[in-house]
Formats: structure tokens, sequence, C-alpha cells
């Protein structure tokens, strides 16, 4: 019973990680989108004020 338990537990903690890579890798993914949005629009307002 308790051997079960511990396996269960593996899986849940392995299946935890791989979660926390995947959200890790998204939220950078989409930290790394928003900067490029806002260096294009920064880039695309210098270029109306300064022609």
């Amino acid at each position: 019973m308790s051997d079960v338990h511990l396996i269960h537990k593996d899986a849940a903690w392995k299946i935890d990680a791989i979660e926390n890579v995947c959200l890790n890798q998204l939220f950078r993914f989409l930290n790394t989108l928003s900067m490029k949005v806002m260096q294009k629009k920064i880039h695309l307002t210098s270029n109306r004020i300064m022609p």
C-alpha cells in the first residue's frame, strides 16, 4: 500500500516539475514577446516624433 502511495507521490512530483518548466518557458516567451511589441511601439513613436 505504502509503495503504491510513494509511486503516486513520485509521479505527481515529476508532473509538477514538468508543468513548472513548461510554465516558465511560456512566461519567458510571453515576456520576450511583450518586450518586442513594446520596442516596436517605442520605435514607431520615436519615428513619428523625429521624422
